[in-house]
C-alpha cells in the first residue's frame, strides 16, 4: 500500500563495502512489486579474507480480490570467497633451529626420531605424503614443480600426537615441554589467493491464497530451488605433510640449485577441485477451518487445519585431484599427486598451477574410486493434521498435532569398477499435544508431549560395515510455571524439559581412513577395510578410501528462568537463568565394534620406530 526506495552503504575498519536497494512499489491497489539487491565485497579481520556477493530479490503480489490473492518470488545470488584454515597442526617446535639438509638428500642423523622420547634428536623429519618416500609432487609458484620426497624439514608435536593445533598465542606443550608458536596473525594468514569457494543459486517461489469466508481458508504453495558451487585448491593448510606449518630445512632444490627459499616457513596444500549441484522442488497446501461458539456457556474458539506436501530433493557431486599425467597408473594414483607450497613470507600468493612444466602435463582429473563423487535422489511425502482448542477466553489452550512422514532415498557412486546403488526407505508418524492453563489471572502451567520421527537424510554414508541407516527418533518433555502482576509489569517463567533421541545419525569416530594409511606406511598389508571403503594402489603405495557414517543416542534436560520487569514505560529489566545438560551415550557403535575388530591387525604396525609406526601407535591411544 506504500512505495519506498532505501539504499544503505556501510563499510567497516577492514576495508570493503556492502551495497543494499530496497524498493517497494504499488502499481495500483491490486498489484505490487518489491526489489531487494546487494552488491558486496565484504574483508575480513585477516589479509586476503574477502567475500564477494552478488544477489536480488523479486517479489510480486497480484490481488483478485481482496480474499484471493497470488504471491510470487524470484531470487538468485553469486559468491566467491576466500577458504582459511581455522585450526593448523604444529610442525614446528621440536627442530633443535640447528639441523638442516646442506646437500639435496642428504640424511640428517637422527631424522624421524621422536625428540621428546629421544632427548637430542634434532627434531626433523623427511617430506613424504601418500605416494610415498620416493614420490612427492610439490608446485610452488617461486621455484616451480619438483619432486620434494626425501627432503627435510622441521617436526613438531603434531607429528607425533594428532591434535597439536596452533594457538591465538604461544603456548607451552605439557609431554615435550616445546613452545609452540602462535597462529598466523593478520598478516600470515594463509591461504592461495585462488583457493576459492563460488557457490551461485536461484529459486522461485509461487504462493496462492484464497480465503472462502470469515471461517476458512486455503493456501498452495509451490517452491524451485537450484544451487551449485564450484571449489578450488580450498582445502586448508596441513597438505601432504599431515602438519600445517614447517621449516623447509633443505639448502638445495630438488635439482641441486640453491634453495631461495631455506629456513622459511611454509604450509603445504590439497589440490583438488569440487562442483556441487542441488535442486529441490517440493509442494504444499493448507486447509484451515476456525470458528468460535459457547458450549455449555463455556467460551471456545477452535482451529482445524490439514496439510500435505511431497519434497524431491536432488544432489550430485564430482571431485577431482591435481595431477602429473605422464606415466600416470590408475592404480597407483597416489604416486603422480600434485600439491601446493605457501611460504610464509607471501602467505597469499596464487598457486596459478600450470597446465605444463619442463614437459610435464597437470590436471585434476577424477579419481579411480568414489572420493565424493555421487548421484542422489530423495522424496518426502508428508500430511498432517492440527487442532488447536481455545477455552474460557485464553485460560486453556489446548494444541494436539499428527504428521506422517514417508521417504525414499537413493544413492549411486559413479567412480570404480562397481557402483550398485544404495536405496532406502521408511516412514513414521510425528504426535504432540501441549497446553497452556492460567489457575488464576497471575498463575499459568504449560506443558507438551511429543513423540518425533525424524527421517534419513539422502546422500548419507552407509555404516563402517555398509548398513544403510533409516530415521532417527525422540520423544520431549516439558513443563512450567508462569507468574504475572494483574497489570503486566512483572512477569516471569519457569521450564523443565528432558528431551531423547536415539540413532540419530553422527556421532564420533577416530580416523580409520588416516590409520590404515599409517598402518600402510608403517609396511601393512592387510587390505580388508571393509565395505565402507577400498583399497588402491600396490606394494609401497596402498591407499585406503573410505565413506562412512556414525549413529548416537542423547538425552537433554534443564531447567531455565526468566524474570521480567517493566517499572516504568522506558525501562525494562530482564534476568535469565538456564542450566542445560546433555549427555550423548551410545555414540558410535560401529566404529567402537570395527576398531576392536581391526585392533589387532593396526598393532602389528604399530610397534616399529618409523614416524608413521609412532604416529599409529598414539593414534591408537588416542582412540
Amino acid at each position: 500500500d506504500k512505495n519506498f526506495t532505501d539504499v544503505v552503504l556501510p563499510t567497516s575498519n577492514y576495508g570493503g563495502y556492502r551495497a543494499t536497494i530496497d524498493v517497494n512499489q504499488s502499481v495500483d491497489k491490486n498489484l505490487a512489486f518489491r526489489l531487494n539487491a546487494v552488491s558486496a565485497n565484504e574483508k575480513g579481520w585477516r589479509d586476503g579474507d574477502m567475500h564477494k556477493k552478488a544477489a536480488a530479490d523479486l517479489a510480486a503480489t497480484w490481488k483478485f480480490s481482496d480474499d484471493t490473492q497470488l504471491r510470487f518470488e524470484i531470487e538468485g545470488w553469486k559468491e566467491q570467497k576466500t577458504v582459511f584454515a581455522q585450526t593448523i597442526q604444529d610442525g614446528t617446535s621440536l627442530w633443535n633451529k640447528t639441523a638442516s639438509a646442506a646437500t639435496w638428500g642428504a640424511v640428517v642423523p637422527g631424522s624421524g626420531t621422536n625428540p621428546v622420547g629421544n632427548p637430542g634428536a634434532p627434531g626433523v623429519t623427511t617430506m613424504g605424503a601418500w605416494g610415498g618416500p620416493a614420490n612427492y609432487f610439490v608446485w610452488t609458484p617461486s621455484v616451480g614443480l619438483f619432486n620434494w620426497g626425501g627432503g627435510t624439514r622441521s617436526m613438531g608435536t603434531g607429528d607425533i600426537n594428532w591434535g597439536d593445533f596452533l594457538r591465538p598465542s604461544s603456548f607451552v606443550d605439557g609431554p615435550s615441554g616445546a613452545t609452540i608458536m602462535a597462529l598466523p596473525s593478520k598478516h600470515f594468514a594463509v591461504s592461495p589467493a585462488d583457493g576459492l569457494l563460488k557457490p551461485e543459486d536461484i529459486n522461485m517461489t509461487l504462493n496462492f491464497d484464497h480465503k472462502f469466508n470469515e471461517n476458512c481458508e486455503f493456501e498452495i504453495s509451490g517452491y524451485r530451488y537450484v544451487d551449485d558451487a564450484k571449489a578450488k585448491n580450498f582445502e586448508g593448510a596441513g597438505g601432504g605433510q599431515g602438519v600445517g606449518v614447517a621449516y623447509d630445512l633443505n639448502k638445495q632444490l630438488p635439482n641441486g640449485a640453491t634453495n631461495p627459499n631455506f629456513g622459511k616457513l611454509f604450509s603445504d596444500f590439497f589440490l583438488d577441485a569440487q562442483t556441487q549441484d542441488h535442486w529441490v522442488n517440493e509442494i504444499r497446501g493448507q486447509f484451515s477451518y476456525h470458528f468460535d461458539t459457547t458450549v455449555m456457556n463455556v467460551p471456545l474458539k477452535q482451529l482445524f487445519s490439514v496439510s500435505a506436501g511431497q519434497q524431491e530433493t536432488e544432489y550430485d557431486a564430482r571431485q577431482y585431484q591435481a595431477t602429473v599425467l605422464n606415466n600416470y597408473d590408475p592404480n597407483n594414483w597416489t604416486q603422480n599427486m600434485v600439491w601446493g607450497r605457501v611460504y610464509w613470507d607471501a602467505p597469499q600468493r596464487a598457486l596459478s598451477v600450470p597446465t605444463s612444466y619442463n614437459g610435464q602435463t597437470i590436471a585434476y582429473i577424477p579419481l579411480p574410486f568414489n572420493w565424493y563423487d555421487f548421484n542422489s535422489k530423495q522424496t518426502i511425502k508428508y500430511f498432517g493434521a492440527f487442532s488447536q482448542t481455545r477455552l474460557w477466553d485464553d485460560r486453556l489452550n489446548v494444541s494436539l498435532g499428527i504428521r506422517h512422514d514417508s521417504y525414499d532415498n537413493w544413492k549411486v557412486g559413479l567412480r570404480g569398477a562397481s557402483n550398485p546403488p544404495t536405496i532406502s526407505s521408511g516412514s513414521g508418524n510425528t504426535y504432540s499435544a501441549g497446553f497452556v492453563g492460567y489457575v488464576t489471572d497471575w498463575l499459568g502451567i504449560v506443558g507438551n508431549l511429543s513423540d518425533n520421527y525424524q527421517p534419513a537424510a539422502g546422500g548419507l554414508a552407509p555404516s563402517v560395515f555398509g548398513k544403510v541407516y533409516g530415521p532417527s527418533f525422540g520423544k520431549g518433555k516439558n513443563i512450567g510455571l508462569r507468574v504475572s502482576t494483574k497489570d503486566g509489569m512483572y512477569y516471569a517463567s519457569l521450564n523443565y524439559y528432558n528431551d531423547r533421541s536415539h540413532d540419530v545419525i553422527g556421532g564420533d569416530s577416530p580416523d580409520f581412513q588416516g590409520m590404515w594409511n599409517d598402518y600402510f606406511a608403517a609396511g601393512g598389508t592387510n587390505t580388508s577395510i571393509g565395505p565402507a571403503g577400498n583399497v588402491t594402489g600396490g606394494s609401497g603405495t596402498l591407499h585406503a578410501n573410505m565413506s562412512y557414517a556414525d549413529t548416537y543416542d542423547v538425552k537433554y534436560t534443564g531447567v531455565e528462568l526468566e524474570v521480567t520487569a517493566n517499572p516504568t514505560k522506558n525501562l525494562r529489566l530482564q534476568f535469565h537463568y538456564s542450566a542445560p545438560k546433555g549427555e550423548k551415550t551410545n555414540d558410535g557403535p560401529n566404529g567402537v565394534a570395527y576398531f576392536n575388530q581391526n585392533l589387532a591387525i593396526w598393532q602389528a604396525a604399530a610397534g616399529g620406530g618409523s614416524p608413521a609406526s609412532v604416529k599409529l601407535a598414539q593414534e591408537l591411544a588416542n582412540a
